[in-house]
């Protein structure tokens, strides 16, 4: 596939989506199923699809853990910063 890349796109291209494939390849685990749709690019002649790949080898939504942040009120930092400025006046 690189070779197919810097004939087609040139060097720097080549080399991104090259680590790009790789990087994804390694990430996920996919790396017999990333290189059959590499062989079906590279027969089709066709440059690879990135955002294709990542969707299709990325997490599916469930395996995502559901992570819920709770902000706190801004006046309590206000609170520890006066904490902060007692403690500073009795150590001095």
């Amino acid at each position: 596939m690189f070779m197919a890349l810097l004939e087609g796109s040139g060097e720097k291209t080549a080399c991104r989506m090259t680590v790009d494939l790789l990087a994804l390849a390694h990430n996920r685990g996919c790396e017999a199923a990333l290189a059959a749709q590499i062989e079906e690019d590279l027969r089709q002649r066709r440059s690879p699809d990135m955002a294709a790949s990542r969707t299709l080898f990325g997490p599916s939504d469930e395996a995502l853990p559901h992570v819920e942040v709770k902000m706190a009120d801004l006046s309590s930092y206000n609170q520890l910063l006066r904490s902060a400025a007692s403690a500073e006046e009795v150590v001095a």
